[in-house]
């Protein structure tokens, strides 16, 4: 069950809704584009459906919600089941609370998550799934980290944040992505 006490919600959307914000947040950016290619894909499309066909996105029920307090709320969040933060951030553990993963020195350290903290996007939206009383994010992990570090180091952050949400059926998520040892 989705806790809706810090979300407002407004409006349903179709999973080609969802796929099209997170191609808005993703596929024109170079650095996105190496990482697909690197990874033997030869679109952004086919790479990240790589991700959504195994943790069943296209078929869940989907949702838009506007986070009332994002600093406040976003830290409560876990990231999403990436092979590649399990190994690297997650100590082996399947997922890990962003207010977990702000105390970590890598992500600290993460020029692209600081320059984040220092320049947060005015309006975004991020896509997670609810797994039990778990969100899960999906698409959007480098900005709900940043939101996160804010919040620890009492850093103000004003923006508008959405939400793309559905909830899922299953109680666990396979890892998704490719090993940071490939």
């Amino acid at each position: 069950m989705i806790d809706h006490s810090q979300l407002t919600h407004l409006g349903d959307l179709t999973w080609p809704d969802v796929f099209e914000i997170w191609r808005k947040n993703e596929a024109d950016s170079e650095a996105w584009r190496t990482a697909y290619t690197a990874r033997g894909f030869d679109s952004w499309a086919a790479w990240r459906m790589s991700y959504a066909e195994p943790l069943k996105l296209p078929t869940l029920s989907w949702a838009l919600y506007q986070v009332d307090e994002p600093v406040a709320t976003v830290p409560q969040f876990f990231g999403g089941p990436f092979r590649s933060w399990v190994e690297r951030y997650y100590n082996g553990a399947p997922r890990l609370a962003f207010r977990t993963l702000a105390s970590q020195s890598t992500p600290q350290a993460s020029k692209k998550i600081q320059q984040l903290v220092q320049k947060f996007p005015s309006q975004t939206t991020i896509t997670g799934i609810q797994l039990g009383n778990s969100t899960i994010i999906v698409e959007g992990m480098h900005r709900c980290i940043a939101l996160a570090i804010a919040k620890a180091t009492g850093k103000n952050i004003s923006t508008q944040l959405h939400l793309v949400l559905a909830e899922h059926p299953d109680t666990e998520l396979p890892l998704v992505g490719q090993s940071t040892k490939d």
